[in-house]
């Protein structure tokens, strides 16, 4: 084997495992995020056959479905390929408050406002 045969499977091994770890973190978001592969899907206008083959490694995903990805989980692109370790979000209640306040900020100030007069009152009453 010439040393640039070598070289061309070592990045193809490499490209390999990290389409299996980005998998493997793709799977864990959406799980964290409270969302099952087909409500994932449904979110990006894919198949749930789709996220299921950049689960595992079937197929590796573009990049402008890896940006729609990490806009519907409400993170960063270099969260979802592991690049970003300053923040980690927990799994569980806090991701989807996050993603609710996430849509609410897609909406029209007033309405926005309206949002923050009922947590405002909510948290009032809580305290």
């Amino acid at each position: 084997m010439s040393k640039q045969t070598n070289f061309l499977a070592l990045i193809m091994k490499n490209d390999e495992q990290f389409l299996k770890e980005l998998g493997a973190r793709i799977r864990k978001l959406r799980k964290a995020h409270g969302m099952t592969q087909g409500e994932l899907a449904e979110s990006m206008n894919v198949t749930q056959a789709l996220i299921a083959s950049y689960e595992t490694a079937r197929r590796s995903i573009p990049l402008r479905k890896l940006v729609a990805m990490a806009e519907v989980l409400g993170i960063s692109v270099e969260d979802v390929i592991g690049q970003n370790s300053e923040h980690r979000r927990k799994p569980g209640p806090a991701s989807i408050l996050e993603r609710k306040i996430n849509e609410i900020e897609k909406l029209p100030r007033s309405d926005q406002q309206f949002f923050i007069r009922m947590l405002d009152s909510a948290l009032a009453q809580a305290n």
